[in-house]
């Protein structure tokens, strides 16, 4: 199939949805009940009032929507389905991909984002140990962060009730990645104030003098002034 310059080498088709790919095995189009849409890579996006009542099931194999805002024009508006961090959601059918990329310089919270990030890794690692998601992959480059994984779902379910459940899903990991750097914030709170303790025995201008007294350069201190 020809047209507009481009050639198209698959047709996969589901009862309500329709998907044309590329010869590069990008997803040129997608059709849903007769609405177009196009692609964008391996997924395409969607506006979530027009997958309302579709189910995972009816997804055609080898296809990716993404639940979106909205769309005007060639400006695509993301829907984020996390409260801190910006997690963004694939559907396919029977599963779901969740992805989650931050800009350090970007991050508002007074938890450290490094530990943040660490933290749900870890958590996202032994959740895959014990077959909860899959195809974990968590990546550092050019200072972005960047995390994926896939979360199986039921082909019954429908995208709306899907993405409820990816919101809670997402919120719980949020929380628990949120308490752990809490806590690793907390142990080194902690450790520094133990070890300030110890040395401030005396105050602050009497240790920093001390400082020139050991090489025999002591900063001569300035008079105060006398109030008239």
């Amino acid at each position: 199939m020809r047209g507009a310059g481009n050639t198209y080498s698959k047709l996969v088709a589901g009862k309500r949805v329709k998907a044309l790919f590329s010869e590069t095995g990008e997803l040129a189009y997608l059709e849903i009940d007769g609405s177009v849409f196009e692609g964008l890579g391996d997924f395409a996006p969607v506006p979530l009032w027009r997958l309302r009542r579709l189910k995972l099931g009816e997804i055609p194999d080898q296809v990716l929507i993404q639940p979106v805002e909205a769309i005007d024009g060639n400006v695509v508006y993301a829907l984020n389905l996390g409260r801190r961090a910006s997690f963004e959601v694939k559907l396919g059918r029977g599963f779901a991909v969740v992805e989650y990329s931050e800009w350090p310089q970007d991050w508002e919270s007074g938890i450290g984002f490094y530990p943040f990030f660490s933290s749900l890794v870890t958590i996202l690692e032994n959740l895959e140990e014990v077959n909860l998601v899959r195809d974990l992959y968590a990546d550092f480059t050019d200072e972005l962060f960047t995390i994926s994984f896939t979360l199986p779902l039921g082909p019954n379910l429908t995208v709306l009730k899907a993405l409820k459940l990816l919101k809670r899903f997402i919120s719980e990991l949020e929380g628990e990645a949120e308490y752990r750097a809490a806590l690793i914030a907390l142990r080194e709170a902690r450790s520094i104030v133990a070890r300030r303790r110890r040395s401030a025995r005396k105050n602050l201008e009497s240790r920093l003098s001390r400082i020139f007294e050991g090489v025999g350069e002591h900063p001569r201190k300035r008079p105060r002034r006398q109030s008239r």
